[in-house]
């Protein structure tokens, strides 16, 4: 719901084919129906904004997350909302503010 206000509103959704394929994995393994990660992911392509990082610099605290940082590095944003708190320094240090999926939902809901 969120993500489809924001996707409609004034507001730019940057992803990923590696933010997509995150996404997926985390979805399938919190076991969300995969009829929801299919329209999250349908939306994500329909209405986001797709970029391409380049390369992927291994400097964040989880490498399997460097894709995020780099996205980051890309696109410039001025948020960030991730599941994953540890990416809170990474984030800021790249000059976005990260917010929780929860405070993602205040903000943007």
């Amino acid at each position: 719901h969120t993500l489809v206000k924001l996707l409609k509103g004034k507001h730019q959704v940057f992803y990923s084919e590696a933010l997509i394929k995150e996404i997926k994995e985390v979805a399938n393994r919190k076991k969300v129906e995969p009829r929801y990660i299919a329209a999250v992911v349908l939306l994500l392509r329909a209405r986001g904004i797709k970029v391409v990082p380049g390369r992927i610099r291994d400097d964040s605290p989880d490498p399997k997350d460097d894709f995020l940082i780099a996205l980051v590095r890309k696109c410039k944003p001025d948020y960030v909302i991730s599941g994953n708190p540890e990416d809170l320094q990474a984030v800021q240090k790249e000059g976005a503010v990260l917010l929780s999926i929860r405070e993602g939902i205040k903000h943007f809901g």
